[in-house]
Formats: structure tokens, C-alpha cells, sequence
């Protein structure tokens, strides 16, 4: 009778600092979307006090540190998602996020490793593809090519006809300077049935692929079918830093 009274007392606790540390949970995430950072990290911090084995309460609180912007809070921020990762290691956020830390510290060895381990753990086909570009794009982006062409290669082990495909390999040889091949690709790419917004992108980088070629009819046309204000204002002081070539051609 008494071990039943035991259990039953050790349950009703357990289960009381339960809803307490998801009650201090709910309020933390109110706090953290309204950006009140510090009010947000009490109450993380309260709600792993109360249940330390909830790996999302982890990942909440290294998501407020990082948010409140301090180089010091990194190192803090991956503590905590490193105990997060320990209660739920099949949980992709959590590579994701440090991904997006150890980009910010530049610390890129570690950030293709947890590119990799979110890969790993992520079951579906279309999540996989969508974090294997994020990572793609950062690699060409700091002119890693050995893993942005193996990266390439996990690409079309998933889905060969995916057309993104041809938008990287040009960007890709772009960033080697093989300026002609480069134009190739991304032609090849408009052809394929993608949406407006990669079509922008694409018709952007073609006028300024075809303005380092001297190509300035070309270049005027693909600028010209650009819409967006960012890439419009680029454009504008491209032509202004140059002298206005473009004009009268």
C-alpha cells in the first residue's frame, strides 16, 4: 500500500512540474514573438527547471539567445541545442539551427557537419532536397567547390529532372569565371517551367553575366525583364558606377 501511495505521489508530481514547465513554455514563446528576448529566456529557463528532458524547451532557449544578437550567447546557444539534440536526436531543426549559428561564427567546417546530420535524420524526400540547396548555396557562395559538386551529385541521386540543378551548376561556373558556359546553364534553366521569382534571379544574374561579356543588347534585355525593386536599384548603380554604357544601345 505504501509503495502504490509512493508511486502515486512520484506520478502527480512529475506530472504537475509537467504542466508547469509547458505553461512557462507557452508564455516564454509568447515572449519570444514579440520580441521581449530576456522575459522570454526567464521563462525557458523556468520551464527547463521544471522539466529538463523536453528537448523543444532546449531548442527554444538557444533560439532566444541567439535572437537577443550578443557574439556571447552563441556559445550558450549551442550548449543548449547540443542538450536538445541529446533528448531528441532525430530532431532536424536542431541541425538546422546550429547550421545557421556556425555560419554566423563562420565556423563552416561545423556547419557542413550539421548540413550532413540533418540530411541524415530527415525522412522526407523533399525536405532532404530543400536542405541539401541550402547548403549548396552557402558552398558555392564561399567558393567551396569539392563540396558544392558532391552536394550536386546527392541533388540528382534524389530527383536528376530537378531544375534548380542547372541554376547552381551555373552559378557554380560563374564563380570559376567560365563566364560562357555559366550563360548556358542559366539559359537552359529559363526554359524550364520554375517560378517567377527564380526566373527574376536568373534573368538578373544573365545581364550581368552578359554586361562582363561586352554584351550590352543582351544584357539590357535581361535586365530589362527584371521587376524586382532590390535587383532594380542593383542595376541602377551598376550603370551609374560604369558610366551608363547601356544607354543609346
Amino acid at each position: 500500500m505504501k509503495n502504490l501511495l509512493l508511486g502515486i505521489l512520484i506520478y502527480t508530481n512529475a506530472l504537475w512540474a509537467q504542466n508547469l514547465g509547458q505553461n512557462s513554455y507557452s508564455i516564454g514563446n509568447e515572449f519570444l514573438h514579440q520580441h521581449r528576448f530576456e522575459e522570454a529566456l526567464i521563462k525557458f529557463n523556468s520551464a527547463i527547471a521544471s522539466d529538463s528532458t523536453n528537448y523543444m524547451f532546449h531548442l527554444k532557449k538557444a533560439i532566444c539567445l541567439v535572437k537577443m544578437d550578443n557574439d556571447k550567447n552563441f556559445t550558450l546557444a549551442i550548449e543548449s541545442i547540443n542538450k536538445s539534440i541529446f533528448y531528441n536526436p532525430e530532431n532536424v531543426k536542431s541541425y538546422i539551427f546550429l547550421t545557421r549559428i556556425y555560419k554566423k561564427t563562420k565556423e563552416y567546417e561545423k556547419m557542413f557537419q550539421n548540413f550532413d546530420l540533418a540530411i541524415l535524420h530527415e525522412k522526407s524526400k523533399d525536405n532532404k532536397l530543400e536542405i541539401l540547396f541550402k547548403k549548396l548555396k552557402i558552398a558555392i557562395k564561399i567558393e567551396k567547390f569539392k563540396i558544392s559538386e558532391s552536394t550536386l551529385l546527392e541533388v540528382k541521386k534524389i530527383n536528376k529532372k530537378e531544375p534548380r540543378i542547372l541554376y547552381f551548376e551555373a552559378e557554380i561556373l560563374e564563380k570559376q569565371d567560365k563566364f560562357l558556359d555559366a550563360v548556358k546553364k542559366y539559359e537552359n534553366f529559363l526554359m524550364t517551367d520554375v517560378s517567377l521569382s527564380w526566373k527574376e534571379k536568373t534573368h538578373f544574374k544573365l545581364g550581368d553575366l552578359y554586361y562582363r561579356l561586352s554584351e550590352f543588347p543582351l544584357s539590357n534585355y535581361h535586365w530589362s525583364m527584371c521587376q524586382d525593386q532590390s535587383n532594380l536599384s542593383k542595376i541602377s548603380k551598376f550603370i551609374i558606377k560604369n558610366n551608363n554604357p547601356l544607354k543609346g544601345r
